[in-house]
């Protein structure tokens, strides 16, 4: 196999992949788009406990982290392989302080009692739970990448890429669905 045989494999590999992500997801956002259709007031009165400051500063912090992949990317496919590694490490980091700061933000949740209403809290809790296992997973890949970055070719970290980008994209859809569908004051 050639290399722009095994950069196709790759690529079909990981796009089928994502597509499947976008499947489970999908269906998770449509049933929460069932349940807050069919029950509007719970929902957003549920919204309204989360910390939403606490969903915006992870917003942009995966803003950046994406904004940091991108860089890593153009820097592997510049043969700059120290330039990737070195971004790939702040990716990580990035990612780590999302899921501390989500972490954080689970702990005051189940200290302050706030999963009065129980649809809207499963649907908060399977959603940002399932992201955030796939951010972890998406961590533990950079983190290699960045350790192996000598070793990786600049469409691996570029498939990676893509895989960092959906994870984030994820975010981009459960923040506003989650944390912004109440009235605030």
């Amino acid at each position: 196999m050639d290399r722009n045989q095994q950069h196709q494999s790759y690529s079909l590999g990981m796009w089928i992949f994502l597509g499947s992500e976008l499947m489970l997801f999908g269906g998770l956002f449509l049933a929460y788009s069932y349940g807050r259709f069919y029950h509007q007031s719970e929902f957003a009165r549920a919204s309204l406990q989360l910390e939403w400051l606490l969903g915006a500063v992870n917003t942009a912090v995966l803003l950046t982290s994406s904004t940091v992949m991108a860089f890593a990317v153009d820097r592997g496919e510049r043969g700059d392989r120290g330039g990737a590694a070195r971004r790939l490490w702040l990716t990580a980091l990035l990612g780590l302080v999302f899921l501390g700061i989500k972490g954080y933000e689970w702990s005051l949740e189940h200290s302050q009692g706030v999963v009065g209403e129980r649809l809207f809290f499963f649907f908060y809790f399977t959603l940002t739970g399932l992201h955030a296992f796939h951010l972890t997973l998406g961590v533990l890949a950079v983190l290699f990448f960045a350790w192996r970055a000598g070793y990786r070719s600049a469409d691996e970290i570029m498939i990676l890429g893509l895989y960092w980008h959906l994870v984030d994209l994820l975010w981009f859809f459960l923040y506003p669905l989650l944390y912004l569908i109440g009235t605030r004051p």
